[in-house]
């Protein structure tokens, strides 16, 4: 089925279709790039985070560190309470702090070091803890305790000390990551979503352009067509090459145009058909004229012998009054018969004579009327 073919909603619906599955696959982009950057600022703040949480740690251990030492060397036993209570409530808030940052931290590389923290952490509190049972048995000031303090316990708090800046270091390389891997998001959200962009509106425009061709083209075709049978016109020759309703209307344009033109066909046979007629009629109006004009010449000759039968019928009369005194007196006059039949032969001869004339006179009527 060609594109054409289809009707013209369809065509419009399936390009506005077209740019909102673009503009759907945009928003799907989108909503994935900003969700992996949220993942990513995630990281970056749980590493923040984690790098906060680990600097307290060492700044906790850098305390207890000097209160070790001061410890050592202390040989007052308030000092030695103090500096103990201190140390106490700094060991439990480095407790607390490592607590969190083993929960937070979850990676291969981040457990490895936190276990190397802790393993530390305990060897280094062991010796500390060692350090003060020395000193409270041979005394703040021997030379084996502060040896012992020097050279086995703030060695340690050094590795301590380096064992958490580790994690501080890792968790700083993880925020970086982090950060750079946002930046790199951002830069590919925008790339995506410019291409995306930038498709949706070619494809949007090509289909425009095409949806629009594709109608106004055929109904610039079929106004043209209507004006010029409007115009009569009906020799044009109209193609439909599409099913939808530009289709459609051009195939109505086409049974219009055809229809008109067998009504204009008929119209043009019956036309010649009357003319015909009419020039028919026109001879019979010669042929009746001429005949008319024999009709009165013949009504004239019958008017003359009608005059002629009626001086004849005038005559006849008189003859048959005659007659009729003749015949009433036949018997007065019978003496004189001899001269009176005489005379009624002649007058029947002169009436038969007159009837004569009268059967001419019919016999042209007749004629006449025959023509007629």
């Amino acid at each position: 089925m060609k594109i054409s073919d289809l009707k013209i909603g369809i065509r419009l619906g399936g390009a506005f279709a077209a740019v909102l599955a673009l503009v759907a696959v945009m928003l799907v982009s989108a909503l994935w790039q900003l969700n992996r950057i949220a993942e990513a600022k995630t990281v970056m703040a749980d590493a923040a985070l984690s790098v906060n949480l680990a600097q307290q740690w060492l700044r906790g251990i850098e305390g207890n560190a000097v209160r070790t030492r001061a410890k050592a060397s202390s040989a007052d036993p308030a000092e030695d309470a103090h500096y103990d209570a201190e140390m106490k409530k700094t060991s439990a808030g480095v407790s607390a702090t490592q607590k969190r940052l083993e929960a937070m931290i979850d990676t291969g590389q981040g457990k490895a070091l936190m276990d190397a923290v802790a393993n530390q952490r305990s060897r280094y509190t062991g010796l500390r803890d060692e350090g003060f049972k020395r000193k409270a048995a041979l005394g703040a000031g021997h030379p084996e305790v502060q040896a012992f303090f020097r050279d086995k316990v703030m060695p340690e708090v050094d590795k301590y000390v380096a064992s958490v800046q580790a994690v501080v270091a890792y968790e700083e390389s993880l925020s970086a990551e982090a950060q750079a891997n946002i930046d790199a998001l951002n830069v590919s959200a925008r790339q995506v979503l410019t291409a995306l962009g930038v498709s949706a509106l070619a494809i949007g425009a090509l289909f425009g352009w095409l949806l629009t061709r594709s109608i106004t083209v055929p109904l610039g075709h079929a106004v043209g067509l209507a004006r010029q049978v409007a115009a009569g016109d009906l020799t044009a020759r109209i193609d439909v090459a599409s099913r939808d309703e530009v289709g459609q209307l051009l195939a109505a344009l086409k049974t219009m145009n055809d229809s008109l033109l067998k009504t204009v066909s008929a119209v043009r046979a019956g036309t010649e058909t009357i003319v015909t007629a009419s020039q028919e009629i026109a001879s019979g109006n010669l042929d009746l004229s001429s005949r008319t004009e024999q009709q009165a010449s013949s009504l004239e000759e019958t008017a003359s012998s009608m005059e002629e039968l009626t001086g004849t019928v005038r005559q006849n009369a008189d003859n048959a009054r005659q007659a009729n005194v003749l015949a009433k007196n036949a018997s007065q006059i019978a003496s004189h018969g001899g001269e009176v039949v005489s005379q009624v032969v002649s007058t029947m001869a002169s009436i038969n004579e007159s009837s004569k004339k009268i059967g001419d006179i019919i016999a042209v009527i007749d004629g006449i009327a025959f023509q007629t």
